[in-house]
C-alpha cells in the first residue's frame, strides 16, 4: 500500500525546496475534500437520525425516571409513619374498646404526637366498631361501609395485607389528594389476624402536579396511572375527578401503554413508538402506579444544534488534516526509511512466531495422525471381527480416538475465533445447579480409568438462575477440570464453587480446582498461558493436547471480565482459581446440589441381562415410557407397558410382574391411588414397586414409602440410579452375566438434528442414550402427547379454580425436561410448587403464560421435525421399493426371535427415509404395537403389509 501511495505522489507532483505546492497538487486535493465532505455529509444525515433517536429516548426515560422517583420520595416517609401508627399496641387496644375514655384519650394523645411528623400534619382513624370517622382531631362523623362511595374502607378492611392507596380531585379547592389507607390488625389465638379498623393519612400532591407540568412550553408529556388503569396525574384535574380511564383518554395508543406496563418492575422501562410519538413507561411497585411520558419525534428533536456544530467542526478539522498531510508527504522519506527498518525488526519476531507455529504444526500433526491411524486401524478390525465380542470394544476405541481428534479440532477453532477477535458471546438465562451437575456429569467420565478420588464443593447459596453464556462458562470449568484430570494419575482432585456479590444484579462466580497431579516448575509459570505451550515436554509427552486449552481459558474468563490465576508446587499439585463476572437473574439460592465422590468411575457396562424378568412400565405420557424402554433395554427384560392406573392394577391383576415402576401424577387414578389398590389385592403385597416422580425434593422419598412405594426414583432418570433399582428389587435368580458384549450400544451420530428454539439438544440426547434417532422420535410423541393435552389445559387455563391443572403441568414438567426444554419445565415445576403451597392453582397468569410458551414449542418443533423429514428426503431420493420390502423382512425376523433391539433399529430405518404416506402409516401401527410390547399385533399388521406389496 505504501508503495502505491509513494507513486503516484511521486509521479503527479513535484516539491519546491521552499515547500510550496504546485497547482495540480491544491486541485487534487481540493477533489478529494469534496468527495470527503459528501461522503461525510450522507453519513452524518444517516448517524445522527440514530444518535438524535437514542438521544431523544434517553432524555425521556431521564425525565420519566426523575418524575418516578420525585413521587416516591414524598410517599415513602409518609408510608413509614403510618405503618408506625398501624403497628402501635396502645392504638390497636383503643380499636377494641373504643368507648374507654382513658384508651381514647391516650390514644388520641399519641395520633397528636404522629400527626406532628407528617408533612401535611394530617391523619385520620376510623374502628369497625363504631365505625366513627375521625379527622385531625377534629368532630367525626359515622361511616356507613354499604355506600359505593366508600368503597375504600371495604377494600382496607377485607381486601389489604398491608396498605393501599386512592387518589381523588377536589375541585372547591383545587387540589389533588393521595390518601394512604392502612389496616390495623388484632393477633387472634390461632395465629390468624383479624383487622379491627384502618387509619392512615392524605398528601397534597397539587405541588407535585404543578411541577410536573409547569413548564407549558415543553414537548415531553407524562401521565400517570393506576393498577386499574385510572388516570391518577394529568395536566387535566377532570381526568383525575372523573376516575378516567387510559384508554378512553388515549385511545388505541392508551391499550398499548397498559400491555407495555404489564411487562416492566422497578428496574427496567419499555419504550415504543407510535404514530411518530415516542412513549416510555416505568413503574413504581409501592404506589402500583405506572409512569408514561411521550414526546413527538420530529426533525428538532432529532437533530440538534450541538450535532451540526460537530459535523462542520470536524469537516474544518478534516481539511486541515488533508492539507497538512499533502505539505508534509514530500518529507516521507525518512519516515518510510524508519518504517523500514521498523519492519525489519518485525520480521524478525515474525520468524520467531513463525518457528513456534511450525513446532506447533508438528505438534498437530502427531496429534492429528495418531487418533486418525487409531481410526483407521479399529475400523479395519472391527470389519474383521464383524459379529464377534470384541466389535463392539474395537467400535469403542474409534469413538474415543475420534472424541480426542474432535477436542483437537475444537481447541484449533476456538484459539482460531479468539485470535481473529470473532469470537462472540451469547449470554442467555441459566440454572446453575444445572450447569454444574452437566459440567460434574462429563468430569466423571473422564475419571473413568484413574483411580482419582473426586470431590466437589458447591456453595449453596449460589444464585439460582444466572444470566450469561451458559457454554463459555461450562467450557472454562471443564478446560480447568480436564487439565487436573489430564496432568493427575492418582490421588486427588477437588472443585470449589462460590461467588461474590457485586451488586443486587451482579456476581462473580469463583471456580478453584486443587489437585495432587505433577504440578508445575516455576520457571514455566509466567508463560503457563501462553499460545501453544505445555509444561514439562520430558514429562508430558505422552499426554495428548495442543498446548491451546489454558490459553483460550484465560480469553474467555476475560471476555467475562475476569481472569484466572495458578498456584503450584513442582511434584505436589496445583490450585487454578477463575473468575467470571455474570449478571444475577434469579436471586433466589441454589440450594443443596448433591456432592458427590467419585473414586475409579465403572465403566460403561450394565452389571447383568435378566431375560426371564417381566417388568410393567406405567407413565401417561408415552414419550416418557420411549425413554424409560430405551433406558432398560440393555437388560433384555420382558417389558409391558401402559398409560393409566386404572390399567395397571388389572394388568398386576392378570400378570405376576417381577418389578413396577409406577408414574406419581397421572390423571385418573394416579400413581399412589394405583399403588394402594395393588397392595389391597392378596398376592401383591410384596410386589417392588417403584415411584418415578419428577419431584425429586426432601421428604418425597418418605412419601412414598409410607403409602405402599417400595422405592423411588426420579424423573429425568438416570443410568446409574436405574441399575442401583434393578441390582437391588430384581430376583437374583433372574440376573444372569451380561456374557462380554453388552455394552451399552454406540449411538447414531450421523443423524443431523434440528435447532429448536427453547430446547437444549444435548441435554435432551443424554437423557435418551445418545440416540438422535431415538431423540427425534421422543421429539415426536412429545408433540402427539403434548397435542391432546393442549385443549383440557386450555379449559383448565380459562376455569378460575384451575381444575385438573396440577396433573397436566406435573406430566408435561417431566417431558419437556426429558426432551430438553429446562426453561419451560422449571416454569412447569414452579406452577406445581405453588399449587402445594396454596392447595390449588391460584396464579391464573403465570398458568397462561405456561400455557402459551408450551403452545409455541409445539408449533416450533412440529416445523423442526417437518423440516428435518423434508431433509431427509432431498437427501435420500427416490427409494425402490425393494430396499423397503428389505428392511420389513428383517423386522419380521426381528419380531419372531423377539429381538427388540433389531426392532428398534430396523423401524428406525424406516421411519428415517422418505416413506409414501401408505407406507408411513403401516409403519406408524406397527411401531405404536411393538411400544406397547404387543409383538402379535405388529406381526400380523407386518404380514398384512406383505401381502398388500406383493
Amino acid at each position: 500500500m505504501i508503495y502505491y501511495v509513494r507513486r503516484i505522489f511521486s509521479r503527479n507532483f513535484r516539491f519546491s525546496g521552499s515547500g510550496s505546492i504546485k497547482l495540480n497538487f491544491k486541485i487534487f486535493s481540493g477533489v478529494m475534500f469534496l468527495f470527503i465532505l459528501l461522503g461525510a455529509s450522507a453519513a452524518f444525515v444517516f448517524f445522527s437520525r440514530q444518535i438524535g433517536y437514542n438521544m431523544l429516548k434517553d432524555k425521556l426515560s431521564l425525565a420519566a425516571e426523575t418524575t418516578r422517583l420525585r413521587l416516591a420520595s414524598e410517599v415513602n416517609s409518609e408510608l413509614a409513619l403510618v405503618f408506625k401508627m398501624a403497628d402501635s399496641h396502645l392504638i390497636q387496644r383503643y380499636f377494641l374498646d373504643p368507648e374507654n375514655s382513658e384508651l381514647k384519650e391516650a390514644a388520641i394523645e399519641e395520633f397528636a404526637i404522629y400527626r406532628r411528623n407528617f408533612k401535611n400534619n394530617s391523619i385520620f382513624w376510623i374502628n369497625d366498631i363504631d365505625k366513627k370517622f375521625y379527622s385531625d382531631g377534629g368532630d367525626y362523623y359515622v361511616l356507613d361501609p354499604s355506600k359505593p362511595e366508600n368503597y375504600w374502607y371495604n377494600l382496607t378492611l377485607y381486601n389489604t395485607e398491608k396498605y393501599n392507596f386512592n387518589i381523588n380531585y377536589n375541585p372547591d379547592l383545587g387540589q389533588t389528594n393521595l390518601w394512604v389507607n392502612a389496616p390495623v390488625f388484632q393477633n387472634e389465638p390461632d395465629g390468624t389476624k383479624k383487622s379491627i379498623g384502618m387509619l392512615g393519612t392524605w398528601i397534597n400532591l397539587t405541588g407535585f402536579v404543578d411541577s410536573v407540568y409547569k413548564d407549558p412550553d415543553s414537548i415531553i408529556k407524562m401521565y400517570m396511572f393506576n393498577e386499574f388503569d385510572e388516570i391518577t396525574v394529568a395536566e387535566d384535574s377532570d381526568l383525575i375527578f372523573n376516575k378516567i380511564l387510559l384508554p378512553a383518554h388515549l385511545g388505541p395508543v392508551g391499550q398499548m401503554i397498559i400491555n407495555a406496563a404489564s411487562k416492566i418492575n422497578d428496574e427496567n422501562i419499555e419504550t415504543f413508538v407510535h404514530d411518530g410519538v415516542m412513549y416510555v413507561v416505568c413503574s413504581s411497585t409501592q404506589l402500583k402506579w405506572y409512569l408514561v411520558a411521550s414526546v413527538p419525534i420530529t426533525f428538532s428533536t432529532l437533530f440538534s444544534n450541538m450535532l451540526a456544530v460537530f459535523f462542520v467542526s470536524g469537516l474544518l478539522i478534516l481539511f486541515l488534516i488533508v492539507v497538512i498531510f499533502n505539505v508534509f508527504i514530500s518529507r516521507a522519506s525518512e519516515a518510510i526509511e524508519e518504517q523500514n527498518r521498523v519492519l525489519i525488526e518485525l520480521n524478525e519476531k515474525a520468524q520467531l512466531a513463525s518457528r513456534a507455529k511450525s513446532d506447533f504444526l508438528a505438534r498437530m500433526s502427531h496429534e492429528i495422525r495418531t487418533p486418525m491411524n487409531a481410526i483407521i486401524g479399529m475400523s479395519e478390525l472391527a470389519q474383521r471381527e464383524y459379529g464377534q465380542t470384541k466389535c463392539l470394544e474395537y467400535i469403542s476405541g474409534i469413538k474415543i480416538a475420534g472424541s480426542s481428534l474432535l477436542a483437537i479440532i475444537n481447541d484449533i477453532l476456538d484459539f482460531s475465533k479468539i485470535e481473529s477477535g470473532k469470537l462472540i458471546l451469547e449470554p442467555a438465562p441459566y440454572e446453575t445447579g444445572s450447569m454444574l451437575n452437566d459440567t460434574l456429569s462429563i468430569i466423571r467420565i473422564r475419571l473413568a480409568e484413574k483411580p482419582i478420588e473426586f470431590t466437589a464443593e458447591l456453595d449453596p447459596t449460589l444464585p439460582s438462575v444466572i444470566e450469561g453464556d451458559a457454554t463459555r462458562v461450562r467450557q472454562v470449568l471443564i478446560n480447568i477440570l480436564s487439565n487436573a484430570v489430564k496432568y493427575t494419575e492418582k490421588g486427588f482432585i477437588h472443585l470449589k464453587v462460590n461467588w461474590l456479590k457485586v451488586s443486587d444484579v451482579l456476581a462473580v462466580l469463583i471456580f478453584r480446582v486443587e489437585d495432587s497431579g505433577i504440578g508445575i516448575k516455576e520457571s514455566e509459570l509466567p508463560n503457563l498461558f501462553g499460545d501453544f505451550v505445555r509444561i514439562s515436554e520430558k514429562w508430558t509427552k505422552n499426554i495428548e493436547g495442543t498446548g491451546l486449552g489454558l490459553s483460550i481459558t484465560r480469553s474467555l474468563c476475560r471476555a467475562m471480565d475476569g481472569d484466572i490465576e495458578v498456584e503450584s508446587v513442582y511434584g505436589k499439585g496445583s490450585v487454578f482459581t477463575a473468575t467470571l463476572c455474570q449478571k444475577i437473574s434469579d436471586r433466589r439460592p441454589m440450594g443443596n446440589v448433591e456432592n458427590k465422590i467419585l473414586s475409579r468411575a465403572e465403566p460403561s457396562r450394565i452389571p447383568f441381562i435378566s431375560p426371564e424378568a417381566d417388568i410393567l412400565l406405567v407413565d401417561d405420557m408415552s414419550s416418557n415410557l420411549l425413554v424409560a424402554e430405551g433406558l432398560l433395554a440393555p437388560y433384555k427384560v420382558r417389558l409391558f407397558t401402559c398409560q393409566s392406573g386404572s390399567e395397571a392394577v388389572e394388568l398386576v391383576r392378570l400378570r405376576s410382574f417381577d418389578l413396577v415402576f409406577m408414574d406419581h401424577m397421572m390423571p385418573g387414578l394416579d400413581g399412589l391411588e394405583a399403588t394402594v389398590a395393588i397392595r389391597d389385592l392378596d398376592d401383591r403385597k410384596d410386589l417392588p414397586i417403584i415411584a418415578l416422580t419428577a419431584n425429586a425434593i426432601s421428604g418425597m422419598k418418605e412419601m412414598f414409602l409410607k403409602n405402599g412405594f417400595s422405592d423411588f426414583l426420579s424423573k429425568p432418570i438416570e443410568v446409574q440410579k436405574l441399575a442401583e433399582i434393578m441390582e437391588k428389587w430384581l430376583p437374583s435368580a433372574k440376573k444372569k452375566p451380561p456374557g462380554g458384549n453388552e455394552k451399552v450400544t454406540v449411538p447414531d451420530d450421523t443423524f443431523t438434528l434440528p435447532e429448536i428454539a427453547g430446547v437444549d439438544i444435548q441435554f435432551g440426547l443424554a437423557r435418551t442414550g445418545g440416540s438422535p434417532k431415538r431423540y427425534l422420535k421422543l421429539l415426536e410423541m412429545f408433540c402427539r402427547d403434548t397435542g391432546a393435552r393442549l385443549p383440557e389445559l386450555a379449559a383448565s387455563v380459562n376455569d378460575p379454580e384451575h381444575k385438573s391443572a396440577v396433573t397436566h403441568v406435573h406430566a408435561l414438567k417431566s417431558v419437556l425436561a426429558s426432551i430438553g426444554a429446562t426453561s419451560l419445565s422449571s416454569l412447569a415445576s414452579g406452577l406445581e410448587a405453588a399449587a402445594r403451597e396454596g392447595g390449588s392453582l391460584k396464579a391464573g397468569q403465570e398458568l397462561k403464560t405456561f400455557y402459551d410458551e408450551l403452545k409455541a414449542l409445539l408449533s416450533r418443533t412440529h416445523e423442526a421435525l417437518a423440516a428435518i423429514r423434508e431433509a431427509i428426503g432431498k437427501e435420500c431420493g427416490d427409494l425402490s421399493s425393494d430396499r423397503i420390502n428389505r428392511l420389513m423382512v428383517s423386522l419380521k425376523q426381528a419380531l419372531a426371535r423377539d429381538d427388540i433391539d433389531s426392532m428398534d433399529e430396523t423401524v428406525e430405518a424406516l421411519n428415517s427415509l422418505p416413506l409414501a404416506p401408505e407406507i408411513k402409516d403401516a409403519v406408524s401401527v406397527i411401531a405404536e404395537s411393538i411400544l406397547a410390547a404387543d409383538f402379535s399385533k405388529a406381526a400380523d399388521e407386518l404380514e398384512k403389509f406383505l401381502r398388500t406389496e406383493v
